[in-house]
């Protein structure tokens, strides 16, 4: 995962699904074997589930997005509903701004998975396995 380090701060939306998966996948080890390692895990979980949560937002905005600008270029009912048009057009903008925010935040809960105290848990977590 950290090799997502040298990437993050331009990194495509598909990249940071990527990272999500890698995210999971160690959650996923770290909640399995939780029993056997010290109790400092927990905390390395949980800066995963943050980071898993906000990838997750963002690639579910994106998709959003993705169904919006395809409903507004190839619905009949947005063309012949000028209303309706606006109204997608509206909440696609909406979701847009809502992209940039969560790109430009994805540092926050990164920055909690790279810490020191997590790194120093995961370290420890390996030694003990």
């Amino acid at each position: 995962m950290r090799a997502y380090d040298a990437v993050l701060a331009w990194a495509s939306i598909e990249t940071i699904h990527a990272l999500r998966i890698e995210g999971k996948r160690l959650r996923y080890l770290l909640e399995f074997f939780s029993e056997v390692l010290e109790c400092g895990v927990a905390e390395a979980i949980d800066a995963m589930v943050a980071l898993q949560d906000h990838a997750g937002e963002l690639h579910d905005v994106d998709a959003t997005i993705g169904l919006l600008r395809h409903f507004l270029m190839h619905s009949a009912h947005a063309s012949a509903e000028p209303a309706v048009a606006a109204s997608v057009t509206g909440y696609l903008k909406l979701q847009q701004a809502r992209l940039r925010t969560l790109q430009r935040t994805l540092k926050r809960p990164w920055r909690r998975v790279t810490s020191r105290r997590v790194r120093s848990v995961l370290a420890r977590a390996v030694a003990t396995l």
